[in-house]
C-alpha cells in the first residue's frame, strides 16, 4: 500500500452529532483507490462515527458525468411509463436526440437537434463552470431543467420532458421550454443536423422532412432558416419559447377524420393540416407539464412507499422506479435504452423485473416475464435457464399467482428440459461459455448452482400450486444435484492461498488474479461468483462463502463497496473500473450474513458515487479515475439493472424476507435490521408502506423521540407468519433500548453491538411498540 493510502487512513474524521456531515482531512488518489488491494475508503468509512454515510463518499471523486459518444456528457432518457419510442437530452441541455456515432449506441432514433445560445451560438451548456443543473423536478420527476450562463454573461433556461400523452407518447414527443435573458433580449437557435436537403417547412412553426412527417412544431416566436435547418427566435419574441421534437414517425398517417380530437392528438400524423395558430404555448406545454407529473405521482403511489430522513435517499429510490418505466419498452424489460443494451439479458433484466416487484409493481413485473422467457442468447443457454426458473419462482414466491405460473408453462417447462437433458454422467451440467463477454467453454459453478436453484425453487412453486407429482420429481433430482456440484466445487477450491480461491471452471481453466482485476478473468469472476455466493448451493456462512466474501475484500475486488472491474480497452481512459450492478448479490450476503455496517458502505458507496448528481443515472461501468474535476466516465446509461442494484439495497436494509434454513422456503422477516444509525436521531422517522414479502405486504411507522428517551413504532405485520419475526432498532451511538413494550406488555430485548432486536415471532396484524431509551 502507498504511503500515501497510510496517512489517509490514519487520518481523522471529525462528526459533531449523528446528523452531521463528517470531515475529512485528505481523501486518497485515484491511483491509489486502483492500487489498493483493500478498499481503502469503504475501511476508513466503517471507522467514522455513525458508520458510512453519503457525505463521506460524496467528496471523494467527481460525479459521473462523461460517455463514449460525440455529445460528451450523459444522455437522459426521456420516455412516458413503458413507452417503446424515447428521446433523449443531453444533460448539458446542449442536444435533443443527438448522435453518438459510435458503434455501442445502436439504437438511435429521431433528428438531432442542436440547442446554441448567445450572439457567439455556443452550445447550451457547453461550459460546465457556468451550468447549473440538471435538476428534476421535486428532486425525482423526469422533467428535466438546466439554466446556464453564456458568454456574453446572459442567464438562459431550457426544461425538457417525455409527453405521456398515449398518441404523442408513440412518438417519443420531447416538450420543451426555453427561458431567454428577457424579451426581445438574447439569441437562441434551434439547429436540426441532418441538413436543408432532407427537410422541409410546411405549415406554420412545423417543420417536415420531404414525405410530410413532422419532426418537430413550435410556438410562434420562432423564425426559420432553410438554409441553416434552424430555428431562431425572432427579434420580437417572448421570454419564454416552447418547442414539441418528434423522435419516431407515426405508426400509420392519421387525417382529418380525426377532428374532434384533443388539440394534443393533432400534430401526431403525416397528412395532418395544422391551425393556423400553433397548439405549442404556454398553455399546452403546462397541460402537458401537469399531465406527466400527475401521471408519474401516480404510478409511485401505486406501490410501495418509503420514507427516511435522508431527502436524498427518497429521490433516489423515486427517481430510479420512474427511470426503471423510462426503460421498460412494451412489456419487455430491457438492460438499457437507446443503445446496444436496449435488449434484454437473463440474469441482468431479471434482476431489474424483481426491483419493480418489490416495489409492489406486480403488473409490470408479470408481463415482463414472457418476454424474458421468450429471450435466447446461443453460448449460455444453460446459464440463462437457471436463472429465469430463478425468476419466475421469486415472482411467484411474492405474489403467489399461481395463474401466470400456469400461463407461462410451456415457457418454463422448456428450460427445466434443457437442463435436466443436458446433465452428464457425473450430474453436471456441460461446458458452456464461461459468461457472455468470455467464450471459453468451461464447466461452470456459476452455471450449475443457478440452474439447481432455478430447479428446486420451481419444485417448490409447483408443490404450493398443487403440482405434487413434478415437484417431488424435481426435489429428488436437486438432492443429487447438489451433492455433484458441491463434490465438484470442493475439488475446485484452490486452498494454497490465503483466503481460499473459489473457481467458477470447476476444471481449472481460469488463472487465480490476485489482484482480482488485473486480469480479464479475475474481472468477471468477480461479477459472477456474487450468483454463485447468493445461489444458496451451500450456506451463506460456510467455508466456500467466507472464503469468497474475504477473497474479494481482501484482493482489489472492492471500491467504495461495489464491484471492480477491468474494462475494455479503447472505451475507457483508465480500465480500471467499477461495475456496481453486479454487487447486488455481494449486498444481499452481507445482509443475510448480519453485516449491518460493511452493507451500509455499498449503500452509501452507490448512492454518493454510482450516479450521476441529482437525475441518479448510473450505467453498466463507471470510471474510478476523473478525467477532469467536472466528472467520470460512464458506460452506455441508463442501466436498469444498475437502478434495481440500489432500490434492492434500500429494500433490504428496511425489510429482508430470509430463507434461514436453506430449504428454498422464506422462514424470517427481518425489519430495520441494516438501517443507518442517523435514521433514528432525534425527531426522525422511518416509513414504510405496502412492502412486499414472501409473508404478505409489511407497513411500519418508526419515530425516534430521543430528547424524551422514547421510540414509537407502529407496524402492520403480514397474515402469514414466519418461524420468526424481528425488529432491531439500531440507534446513534451511545443511545439503547433500556425496555421496551410490545401491545402494553414487557418485552425482552437483545442487545449487542449492531443494534437492540425485539422478537415479535407469533404476531400478525397490528403491533404497537414503545422503547424506553437510555444514554
Amino acid at each position: 500500500m502507498m504511503r500515501g493510502t497510510i496517512l489517509f487512513v490514519a487520518s481523522t474524521l471529525l462528526m459533531i452529532g449523528c446528523a452531521a456531515a463528517p470531515r475529512i482531512q485528505k481523501y486518497p488518489t485515484a491511483a491509489q483507490l486502483i492500487a489498493s488491494k483493500t478498499d481503502i475508503l469503504g475501511d476508513a468509512a466503517l471507522k467514522q462515527p455513525g458508520g458510512a454515510s453519503y457525505e463521506f463518499f460524496e467528496k471523494a471523486l467527481p460525479p459521473l458525468r462523461y460517455v463514449d459518444a460525440d455529445f460528451r456528457v450523459y444522455p437522459i432518457n426521456l420516455s412516458a411509463p413503458a413507452a417503446k419510442a424515447k428521446g433523449r437530452l443531453v444533460s448539458n441541455g446542449s442536444a435533443i436526440n443527438a448522435r453518438a456515432r459510435q458503434p455501442n449506441w445502436n439504437h438511435e432514433d429521431g433528428t438531432p437537434l442542436r440547442v446554441l445560445v448567445g450572439a457567439h451560438r455556443l452550445p447550451f451548456g457547453d461550459d460546465l463552470s457556468r451550468l447549473d443543473g440538471p435538476h428534476c423536478v421535486d428532486g425525482y420527476l423526469p422533467i428535466v431543467g438546466l439554466r446556464y450562463t453564456s458568454v456574453e454573461g446572459e442567464q438562459y433556461g431550457e426544461e425538457a420532458f417525455a409527453s405521456v400523452d398515449p398518441a404523442l407518447a408513440a412518438r417519443g414527443a420531447v416538450i420543451v421550454k426555453f427561458d431567454l435573458p428577457g424579451p426581445d433580449r438574447g439569441r437562441i437557435e434551434l439547429r436540426f443536423e441532418d441538413g436543408y436537403e432532407v427537410l422541409k417547412f410546411g405549415d406554420q412553426h412545423v417543420l417536415r422532412d420531404q414525405t410530410g412527417t413532422p419532426l418537430a412544431q413550435l410556438d410562434d416566436n420562432w423564425d426559420f432558416a432553410p438554409a441553416r435547418s434552424s430555428f431562431m427566435n425572432k427579434v420580437k419574441h417572448a421570454k419564454t419559447m416552447y418547442a414539441l421534437v418528434f423522435t419516431t414517425a407515426p405508426q400509420a398517417p392519421t387525417t382529418r377524420a380525426t377532428a374532434g380530437m384533443a388539440p394534443e392528438l393533432e400534430a401526431v400524423g403525416q397528412a395532418t393540416t395544422f391551425k393556423s395558430q400553433s397548439m405549442i404555448d404556454a398553455s399546452f406545454y403546462d397541460r402537458q407539464r401537469e399531465t406527466s407529473i400527475r401521471r408519474w405521482n401516480e404510478l409511485l403511489a401505486a406501490g410501495t412507499q418509503i420514507q427516511v430522513p435522508e431527502p436524498i435517499v427518497n429521490n433516489a429510490w423515486r427517481a430510479l422506479l420512474v427511470a426503471q418505466f423510462g426503460i421498460l419498452a412494451g412489456d419487455q424489460m430491457n438492460y438499457s435504452a437507446s443503445n446496444q443494451y436496449a435488449r434484454q439479458y437473463s440474469n441482468e433484466s431479471g434482476d431489474s423485473i424483481r426491483s419493480l416487484l418489490f416495489y409492489g409493481h406486480n403488473d409490470a413485473a408479470r408481463k415482463a416475464l414472457r418476454p424474458l422467457f421468450f429471450y435466447r442468447r446461443p453460448g449460455i443457454e444453460l446459464h440463462d435457464a437457471g436463472f429465469k426458473l430463478e425468476d419466475l419462482a421469486d415472482y411467484y414466491f411474492i405474489t403467489c399467482d399461481a395463474q401466470t405460473v400456469r400461463d407461462l408453462r410451456n415457457l418454463w417447462q422448456r428450460e427445466i428440459d434443457l437442463i435436466l437433458s443436458s446433465r452428464a454422467s457425473d450430474g453436471l451440467l456441460p461446458k458452456e461459455a464461461y459468461c457472455s463477454d468470455i467464450r471459453t467453454p468451461v464447466r461452470s459453478l456459476n452455471t450449475n448452482a443457478n440452474c439447481w436453484r432455478g430447479l428446486r425453487d420451481m419444485g417448490i412453486v409447483l408443490d404450493a400450486i398443487g403440482e405434487k407429482e413434478q415437484a417431488k420429481q424435481l426435489a429428488e433430482i436437486c438432492a443429487d444435484y447438489k451433492k455433484a456440484i458441491l463434490a465438484a466445487m470442493d475439488k475446485a477450491i484452490v486452498r494454497d492461498v490465503d483466503p481460499p480461491f473459489v473457481r467458477i471452471a470447476l476444471d481449472g481453466e481460469e488463472p487465480i488474479s490476485n489482484p482480482i482485476t488485473s486480469t480479464r478473468y479475475g474481472s468477471y469472476w468477480n461479477l459472477v461468483v456474487p450468483c454463485v455466493l447468493w445461489s444458496g448451493i451451500f450456506p451463506i456462512d460456510s467455508e466456500p462463502a467466507e472464503a469468497i466474501v474475504h477473497y474479494i475484500q481482501r484482493n482489489g475486488g472492492l471500491c467504495m463497496g461495489l464491484t471492480r472491474v477491468q474494462s475494455v480497452r479503447g472505451v475507457w481512459t483508465n480500465v480500471q473500473n467499477i461495475d456496481d450492478l453486479y454487487v447486488i448479490r455481494y449486498s444481499n450476503a452481507l445482509l443475510k450474513r448480519d453485516e449491518p455496517d460493511r452493507a451500509l458502505v455499498t449503500f452509501y458507496g452507490k448512492l454518493a458515487q454510482g450516479f450521476t448528481r441529482e437525475t441518479f443515472i448510473d450505467g453498466e461501468s463507471t470510471g474510478i479515475e476523473p478525467l477532469d474535476r467536472f466528472g467520470r466516465q460512464i458506460g452506455l446509461p441508463p442501466n436498469s439493472t444498475s437502478n434495481a442494484s440500489f432500490l434492492m439495497q434500500l429494500r433490504n436494509l428496511l425489510v429482508q424476507d430470509w430463507d434461514m434454513n436453506d430449504d428454498g422456503r422464506a422462514d424470517t422477516l427481518r425489519l430495520c435490521f441494516a438501517t443507518p444509525r442517523r435514521w433514528l436521531a432525534d425527531g426522525c422517522d422511518v416509513k414504510v408502506d405496502r412492502a412486499p414479502t414472501a409473508f404478505g405486504d409489511v407497513s411500519m411507522k418508526i419515530h425516534s423521540d430521543l430528547k424524551h428517551r422514547r421510540l414509537d413504532a407502529d407496524l402492520m405485520l403480514p397474515a402469514t407468519q414466519p418461524d420468526r419475526t424481528l425488529i432491531r432498532f439500531r440507534l446513534p451511538d451511545g443511545c439503547r433500548v433500556e425496555f421496551a413494550d410490545v401491545e402494553g406488555h414487557p418485552h425482552p430485548v437483545e442487545r449487542n453491538e449492531k443494534g437492540d432486536t425485539l422478537d415479535l415471532s407469533g404476531l400478525t396484524g397490528t403491533v404497537h411498540i414503545v422503547a424506553r431509551l437510555r444514554k
